[in-house]
């Protein structure tokens, strides 16, 4: 019964139903106070949601029972991350770095913990390592647009603005690109800015 209820709080996750998963995985969790996957789902829904405190809690619920949960120790990033956006405070950067390593030494596929990496090391002036971890985003995930253009921001930052001008060149020119009105407009004014 609890595998059939972790397998419909998936579905509703992935059809971006959160408020709907966020009430079966406290289901699952009453159920198992020990269900590691339905913490860390929980502290996710909770960051996507702004409740910072609460996303923390719960990851680090779900990484005290599975330390080698590379999503959740992706997931804690990020709120590590966001707590820095929100207030400055650089030294969470450092942390945010390590749990971004450790989910990319677990989990070599999952794009998520390269964007968080990118971002940090970004934050942290290290431009060229974070286009690297961009790159890799665009080669898990051909099709997510953000990465391309963050991909670009850093390599411009590092100087190399005519690699990023060729990054944001094959975006416009690949067939299917997803880009809106305006991604489309700042795309060719950077594309211009960086030597056409």
């Amino acid at each position: 019964r609890l595998a059939a209820r972790e397998r419909r709080a998936r579905g509703l996750i992935e059809g971006g139903r959160l408020e709907e998963a966020r009430r079966l995985l406290e289901e699952i969790v009453s159920a198992d106070p020990r269900h590691a996957w339905a913490l860390a789902q929980l502290g996710a829904i909770a960051s996507r949601q702004g409740d910072l405190d609460l996303a923390w809690e719960r990851l680090q619920q779900a990484l005290r029972l599975d330390p080698a949960n590379a999503p959740a120790l992706c997931n804690a990033g990020v709120v590590l991350f966001k707590r820095f956006q929100a207030g400055g405070d650089r030294r969470l950067l450092p942390q945010a770095l390590a749990r971004f390593d450790r989910a990319v030494a677990l989990e070599p596929r999952l794009a998520e913990a390269y964007d968080g990496r990118g971002a940090v090391r970004m934050a942290l002036g290290e431009n060229a390592a974070a286009a690297e971890d961009f790159a890799r985003v665009v080669e898990l995930r051909p099709a997510a647009v953000n990465a391309h253009f963050n991909w670009a921001f850093a390599l411009a930052n590092a100087g190399r603005r005519g690699q990023a001008r060729d990054v944001l060149r094959a975006l416009r020119d690949a067939p299917g690109a997803a880009l809106s009105p305006g991604q489309r407009r700042e795309l060719e004014a950077l594309i211009a800015e960086w030597g056409g």
